[in-house]
């Protein structure tokens, strides 16, 4: 390597350093967005031994390591420029940091303080929860995580990661001039897409601040007045379910850890057209607004089950034989619902009303037809050829799941819908929630 053309920074926080070749750029980018990060600049001999290295070439810019995880899209929409780099390496430092870190969650989302506490946005949306945040520092708050909020093991607090937030550009004018301002004084790296913000001082956490979660707040930004209303905790538990992407952890011990932080929190969600009208009405809610907001949740329907009834599903086998639950499989039911988690590295389960109903049923082990009985006495008016037609496919859905055993295997038949992936449905899944992609797949959020 030729040390005139190379910068090696460790990020001191966790012993990690990274060489950058012939993109010095790079490494002021990465310098300029992190906070508390202890990020300091070592002799270019010090790359012979580094965690990973970054390089320009011709074609653009090439990642090795044979040490840590690389930036998940770099193989497969490779960067053209520097700033697209510096977000590669603040993308793969979420990677890092569990791999550091691997009993913390880490939620796609934002977190902001205000009070006591931390107000959590999770979404990974076009929701504006990065313009949020930002408004919310001009404002005199604390910013913790613009995209992913880290969530400790045993007090379950959030955790600031000490990386400033990053906008979409161009800035609309509906910021208004005195946040459009803020803006343009801490503006950082940047390129004709994105912005990265240099918040100071009390702006923002650095790396390893934790404060404890207040508030789960779900961003809704469209045309008509602002207001929050409450959300039901299984409803919110669904989505933060959905928002992890710390696969390390237990599918039964992260339900438990997140039904934990849901059941104690206030949860609500935002409709907003007008920033600034957002963020008042943030304050006026958050400042003082205890953990538990009984009234709140009573008004949204919390602890009250479900009546909804069993909805028709697809066509499917007829599977013979008595069938109980899979050893091992743990339950937890909010608000009426029911979530199911089989042990090892499976998935978690949001069960429907006529899921939820077979589900409880199966306490002792059953076979088709006394499932079909129960819902034919339960169900009169609705024809039996089609609660037959239900019991098939969510039988078949509960073993293709792993959830139940016993059984001959079920005769499949096409279905028209899916029956995974809708909540609606026989069951959600909620396993790693990704990294969304826009703009060719290669930037996750902003704005």
């Amino acid at each position: 390597m030729d040390a005139d053309h190379t910068i090696v920074l460790a990020l001191g926080a966790f012993g990690w350093t990274i060489a950058f070749i012939d993109c010095p750029e790079v490494a002021a980018g990465l310098e300029a967005i992190l906070t508390g990060w202890n990020v300091r600049r070592l002799p270019p001999a010090a790359a012979r031994r580094v965690d990973a290295q970054v390089r320009k070439t011709r074609a653009g810019f090439a990642w090795a390591s044979d040490r840590m995880p690389k930036p998940e899209l770099l193989d497969e929409h490779p960067p053209a420029c520097a700033l697209q780099v510096v977000c590669d390496v603040h993308d793969v430092l979420f990677d890092w940091f569990l791999k550091a870190n691997p009993r913390h969650l880490c939620l796609h989302g934002a977190a902001v303080r205000i009070g006591r506490g931390l107000v959590c946005f999770p979404s990974v949306q076009r929701a504006g929860k990065s313009t949020l945040c930002v408004a919310l520092a001009a404002r005199g708050h604390t910013v913790y995580a613009d995209d992913v909020v880290a969530v400790e093991p045993r007090r379950d607090r959030g955790a600031g990661l000490g990386i400033a937030p990053r906008l979409r550009k161009p800035l609309p004018p509906a910021l208004g001039a005195g946040l459009l301002r803020f803006v343009r004084e801490r503006a950082g790296p940047s390129d004709r897409r994105w912005l990265y913000v240099r918040l100071g001082g009390n702006e923002i956490a650095p790396l390893g601040a934790a404060a404890p979660i207040t508030a789960f707040v779900l961003l809704q930004r469209g045309p008509g007045g602002t207001k929050l209303e409450p959300v039901g905790k299984s409803e919110m538990l669904m989505e933060i379910l959905l928002q992890n992407f710390a696969r390390q952890v237990p599918p039964v011990e992260l339900l438990d850890r997140l039904m934990r932080l849901t059941d104690r929190l206030v949860c609500y969600r935002l409709h907003y057209n007008s920033l600034s009208a957002a963020t008042r009405l943030i304050e006026k809610k958050f400042a003082r607004t205890p953990a538990w907001d009984a009234g709140a949740q009573k008004r949204a329907g919390v602890g009250k089950p479900s009546k909804a009834r069993p909805q028709a599903a697809a066509p499917g086998g007829g599977p013979a034989g008595r069938f109980r639950r899979a050893p091992g499989v743990e339950t937890r039911e909010v608000g009426g619902e029911i979530f199911v988690a089989a042990p090892g590295p499976k998935t978690i389960h949001h069960l429907d009303p006529l899921a939820s109903a077979a589900w409880r049923a199966l306490r002792e082990p059953k076979n088709a037809a006394e499932l079909v009985a129960l819902f034919a006495a339960a169900f009169p008016a609705t024809p039996k050829r089609k609660i037959e037609q239900d019991v098939t496919e969510l039988l078949g859905f509960l073993r293709k799941s792993e959830l139940i055993v016993g059984g001959a295997a079920p005769r499949r038949r096409r279905s028209r819908r899916p029956v995974m992936l809708r909540a609606s449905r026989r069951g959600r899944r909620a396993e790693d929630g990704g990294r969304r992609t826009e703009d060719g797949g290669r930037r996750t959020e902003g704005g």
